[in-house]
């Protein structure tokens, strides 16, 4: 039986506020909102208003896809899987060792966060799957990716709202019930306090 468990931490709530901050010290701030709203520009004959609406919900969908990245901003991170988040400020580069955080629309990011999964292992948990640690498997559809890793599955979700990530345990948990995840901070990854 395959167990689907999304776990929500305070640290997880904490890296959010975190890419919150760090992305409005970013993201210049936008001016005040008229009044009033003007319409768009006028449809060519024959274009109809529900699909025009629906060709913009589709490009908008499209700018939090995840796609392959060659070269990346960061200089220890070659090529890599990479989603942008116009509306939080941030760019998420995903690689086999974890996440890469940076600010979206800097050519030299200012700063940069990561975070990376810790394996049961390196809290002592004994397993056999982990004897042999194969490479993750990344698979990409739109705006989700997830790593295969074997023991589990990390998932990640790009939307306006953020980044959202989840795991998939693949068998039942312990029957004592036990059962420890956790992070760490990614090498290179230079994080900086908000006032």
């Amino acid at each position: 039986m395959r167990r689907i468990v999304t776990l929500s931490f305070g640290s997880l709530l904490v890296l959010l506020y975190s890419l919150t901050g760090l992305a409005q010290q970013a993201v210049a701030k936008p001016g005040p909102i008229a009044s009033k709203q003007t319409a768009g520009p006028a449809l060519p004959a024959g274009v109809q208003q529900s699909w025009w609406s629906q060709v913009q919900a589709n490009i908008q969908q499209e700018e939090y896809g995840i796609t392959w990245q060659d070269e990346t901003v960061l200089p220890d991170v070659r090529g890599a899987w990479q989603a942008p988040n116009r509306a939080q400020g941030f760019r998420t580069y995903f690689t086999e060792d974890g996440i890469r955080v940076v600010p979206q629309a800097e050519g030299e990011p200012t700063w940069n966060w990561g975070l990376a999964l810790v394996e049961p292992a390196q809290f002592g948990v004994e397993s056999s799957e982990l004897k042999e640690k194969p490479k993750p498997r990344a698979t990409v559809m739109e705006n989700r990716i997830e790593y295969d890793r074997g023991w589990i599955t990390e998932w990640y979700v790009n939307s306006p709202k953020g980044l959202e990530q989840g795991f998939t345990i693949p068998r039942p948990l312990p029957a004592d019930g036990r059962w420890q995840m956790g992070w760490q901070r990614t090498p290179n990854s230079e994080p900086r306090t908000l006032n």
